[in-house]
């Protein structure tokens, strides 16, 4: 061993000594263009390592300097690569009665375009603001989304437009690290993959809609994409081909009065990519009137995450007859990467059955005015579902059913035959509690409840631990998240200034994100 210590020494300075002066560090160097001029960062936005993030330039650019601004109207195009059409910088606050966009030539990285505003058609840096009261936004390129909130303080606001994209990674609104847009009466339209019409990405930010008629056509590009807090309100979104909401993380989305639409895999999906863009922990999604409709799919689709959802006055419809399904998919570890899931239901109607594989788990919580038409993993795996009704709720029974803690409002056999009607079929309880103490219990409409202990195969939770995302076979998945899929809070903290960067662990969601 010795020997072979000292011959590897040797070799090493024998390279040294043979290597020019400075090679090392040239090799370190960003590739030429990377740095310096249209393709330089604004001081202090530095990403991880030795990698410098691109933003590149702009046609128009207005800094403080130019501090207040007030156009009338302003028409932009821009054709070349990495070059945004309007940037607002540097505390700028511009008011623009009639904006005019035509954006062409693709971004170099679209995770610099997803992350820090590169080759926007409209963008607004930290702690600048830009006000638009109507016009035409349109982009041609990749990586062109419409208008980027980038960083803290970063605030547009947005009213009678329209938005139009055709190419893949650009989103209509879309916010990043702390940023925040509101849009009110707009049309927006995308064509290509990974273009949310509302989004966040790295860092999150907050987006809020208001009167927003949204049609997305392309591959993992769902109406709304939260790694940060997105609310909805009086909207419409329609995705041909995505899932109509998704959250990843601890994130949120809220939609009031709203239709919307999912044509793939599901209504809503919440999950966990573990792609470094949204912090571990409890995805929310709450609805309140509006309707939320799965062409394909259950409802609700949850993996690899814990999440929770309250839903009042809404009309909710499965393609498949399932209304909530816990499973798994390609995030997380085989076997740890199973969907943890609370639903929260008051004066709602909810049709479908809740399907939940051996490591996944759903509640559902019946309030006033809630019922259930439905049945409860059918299939008896080992994952569980607990079920408690509160007074004024119902369950419709519509097959037997295996749930696993039973609660409901009162103490007595009455009060439990009130809540349920059965329509002759058995629910297997499994946890002993109560009147349910192991004895079997004849219920009206001639079905029974009857103990029978859980399955034996061990449950584990989800992977909140994982540092890693990756596709069904454990590999690493390529490119950016999920619509453009991607946002949320970056583990470790903010970058220096509020902004910046580094590149992300894992990537888009293989196949549809």
């Amino acid at each position: 061993m010795r020997k072979l210590l000292t011959c590897l020494f040797v070799v090493s300075v024998a390279i040294l000594l043979t290597c020019p002066l400075g090679m090392a560090d040239e090799q370190m160097r960003p590739p030429a263009g990377k740095e310096g001029g249209h393709g330089k960062r604004p001081t202090g936005q530095r990403g991880n390592g030795n990698r410098t993030a691109l933003t590149g330039s702009a046609v128009k650019v207005i800094n403080g300097e130019q501090n207040p601004t007030e156009l009338p109207e302003l028409s932009v195009q821009s054709t070349k690569a990495d070059e945004s059409a309007l940037r607002v910088q540097d505390g700028a606050n511009v008011v623009i009665e009639r904006l005019t966009i035509n954006k062409r030539g693709d971004a170099s990285s679209e995770e610099d375009s997803n992350f820090f505003s590169l080759n926007a058609s409209v963008a607004v840096w930290k702690g600048a603001s830009l006000t638009v009261n109507g016009g035409l936004v349109e982009s041609a390129a990749k990586g062109a989304n419409a208008f980027v909130a980038y960083g803290k303080d970063a605030s547009i606001k947005v009213q009678n437009l329209e938005i139009r994209t055709t190419a893949n990674s650009s989103r209509g609104l879309h916010a990043t690290y702390g940023g925040r847009i509101e849009g009110d009466h707009l049309k927006i339209t995308t064509q290509g993959a990974h273009c949310a019409a509302l989004a966040t990405d790295r860092g999150g930010g907050t987006v809020i809609g208001r009167n927003i008629n949204a049609v997305t056509h392309g591959n993992g590009s769902p109406g709304i994409y939260s790694t940060g807090n997105i609310t909805a309100i009086d909207s419409s979104f329609d995705a041909t081909g995505s899932e109509a909401a998704v959250i990843e993380g601890k994130n949120s989305i809220t939609v009031r009065n709203c239709a919307m639409v999912g044509h793939k895999r599901c209504g809503a999906m919440l999950y966990q990519s573990f792609s470094g863009d949204a912090d571990v922990g409890t995805s929310v999604f709450t609805m309140e009137g509006g309707s939320l409709t799965s062409k394909t799919g259950p409802v609700f689709f949850i993996t690899n995450t814990n999440a929770k959802a309250k839903i009042s006055n809404a009309k909710l419809v499965p393609a498949n007859g399932v209304l909530v399904e816990g499973g798994s998919d390609r995030w997380g570890r085989t076997g740890r990467n199973g969907g943890h899931f609370t639903l929260q239901a008051e004066s709602q109607a909810l049709d479908g059955d809740i399907v939940v594989n051996d490591i996944s788990d759903v509640t559902l919580i019946l309030g006033q005015g809630a019922k259930l038409n439905g049945a409860t993993n059918v299939k008896a795996t080992a994952g569980k579902v607990n079920m408690e009704l509160r007074d004024g709720a119902i369950w419709n029974v519509t097959a037997d059913s295996s749930v696993d803690s039973l609660s409901f409002a009162g103490d007595t056999v009455d009060d439990l035959r009130k809540r349920i009607v059965s329509n002759g079929h058995v629910i297997h309880y499994r946890e002993k509690k109560g009147i349910l103490n192991g004895e079997k219990i004849s219920l009206d409409n001639g079905g029974m409840l009857v103990y029978t202990p859980a399955p034996k195969v061990a449950v584990q939770t989800s992977d909140d631990n994982q540092k890693r995302g990756g596709d069904r076979d454990g590999r690493r998945r390529p490119g950016p998240p999920p619509d453009g899929f991607g946002g949320g809070h970056r583990r470790g903290g903010p970058p220096p200034d509020g902004l910046g960067g580094g590149r992300r662990r894992g990537g888009p969601p293989p196949d549809d994100f």
